[in-house]
């Protein structure tokens, strides 16, 4: 796997897929709770940015803790804006309104 490859698992906590969906990728392959794709997100950071619903964010923080403190580095020129970049799983729940349950 080359480093910055979005898994299933990405892909799964960025649509908004059921929490099943999300075990059974951590099942096949744990480790995948601690990659970065290509903008050094963690599926912790999609579950976050598209309200993937407190079940899949505690299952990936089971799979992999130290995603609740590690930064994205969404600073790219095609989707810049000021005072956005590195931000940490909380920072993009909060900027898409996730709800308190």
């Amino acid at each position: 796997l080359h480093q910055g490859t979005q898994l299933p698992l990405h892909l799964a906590c960025a649509n908004q897929a059921e929490i099943e969906v999300v075990e059974a990728l951590l099942r096949a392959y744990l480790e995948g709770a601690a990659q970065e794709d290509m903008i050094k997100r963690l599926p912790l950071h999609w579950a976050c940015a598209k309200q993937g619903g407190l079940e899949m964010i505690e299952a990936l923080l089971r799979a992999y803790p130290e995603g609740a403190t590690q930064c994205d580095n969404e600073t790219t020129i095609a989707n810049y804006r000021p005072n956005q970049g590195k931000q940490l799983p909380l920072h993009l729940a909060c900027a898409n309104h996730a709800e308190v349950k």
